[in-house]
């Protein structure tokens, strides 16, 4: 073995080992942003879901006045969906604020579905879409199919009438 080669082997370890650890060190604060942001769109999902649901709930039971607590709520999930979320589920957010932002008419649940189905994918969920009829079912029924607003209201009013 040549003399030199005593002298550049160590040093050519020594090169690879920093390179090592600066490359392990990149993917690991990598890693470790993807997964707070991860963290941080999973919240900011599930916020906008629970208070588009609260608003929802709080009109299909007769009370259209949105209380101030669940629309700043609301509207702070918003802005983090927007700051954090992919562009697809921006996109859809966009179109569902558009549609009036209710889960009223069939436009309103049409987007909200499509919301939906975004960000699932962006969480990484690609068996179910929102658009399978079980889970529609179980996210635009909050009550049994028999079960009517307007009925309870007028079997409250005549017993009160009585």
């Amino acid at each position: 073995m040549p003399q030199y080669a005593l002298f550049v082997m160590p040093i050519v370890s020594v090169v690879i080992g920093i390179l090592t650890v600066f490359i392990a060190h990149h993917f690991a604060s990598r890693r470790s942003r993807e997964k707070e942001l991860l963290s941080f769109q999973i919240l900011a999902y599930s916020d906008f879901i629970s208070a588009v649901s609260d608003i929802s709930v709080m009109r299909r039971q007769g009370n259209t006045e949105s209380s101030q607590e669940v629309l700043a709520r609301l509207n702070n999930a918003k802005s983090r969906i927007i700051v954090c979320g992919e562009d697809d589920v921006v996109e859809h957010l966009v179109e569902f604020w558009d549609s009036n932002a209710t889960l009223e008419l069939e436009l309103g649940l049409v987007t909200f579905s499509r919301l939906l189905t975004s960000m699932r994918r962006s969480l990484g969920s690609k068996r179910l879409g929102a658009h399978h009829h079980g889970i529609s079912n179980i996210l635009f029924k909050l009550e049994p199919s028999q079960y009517s607003f307007k009925t309870e209201q007028s079997t409250k009013n005549v017993i009160l009438d009585k």
